[in-house]
């Protein structure tokens, strides 16, 4: 089940969302973990301060990108044009986020963990945040998680 994650001094409130496990190719794959990746992804590919930074593989990959639906190449191409464009870690899959005041989301005192990058992005594009379970491009398994985790109803 996704989790959250409590940031003392963010605009979102305090929350953002962080996964149980990993997201990507030959991973587990949990159903919400993946929502949760593909609706950041999809807030990627909608927020205007994101296409600033985004190459051309990026936005590809994000065209192709389906809002909703089990791992996938769609997001399999997202995640790695992704990694590639940052540098750091190139695995081809999206980490749970091991956030802590002294590394502020730094995995290695220079590259977010990109499940925070994605928070940025939803916190962006969805009025609601971090009531993602609101958003019409959330999956049913992800907001069923974000509604019973925070005892949300819609």
């Amino acid at each position: 089940m996704v989790a959250a994650l409590f940031v003392r001094g963010r605009v979102s409130g305090s929350i953002m969302w962080n996964l149980s496990s990993e997201v990507g190719q030959g991973k587990r794959n949990n159903a919400d973990d993946v929502e949760l990746v593909r609706l950041g992804y999809f807030s990627m590919r909608k927020d205007p301060k994101a296409q600033t930074f985004l190459n051309q593989r990026e936005k590809d990959a994000l065209a192709k990108l389906r809002s909703k639906g089990p791992f996938d190449q769609d997001l399999d191409e997202c995640i790695r044009a992704h990694q590639a464009s940052r540098g750091g870690t190139q695995d081809g899959f999206i980490s749970v986020a091991k956030y802590t005041e002294a590394n502020t989301g730094l995995y290695d005192h220079k590259n977010r963990w990109i499940i925070i990058v994605l928070n940025t992005n939803m916190l962006h594009m969805i009025p609601q945040y971090p009531r993602i379970d609101l958003s019409d491009d959330a999956g049913k398994d992800l907001s069923s998680s974000v509604a019973s985790i925070c005892h949300f109803e819609k």
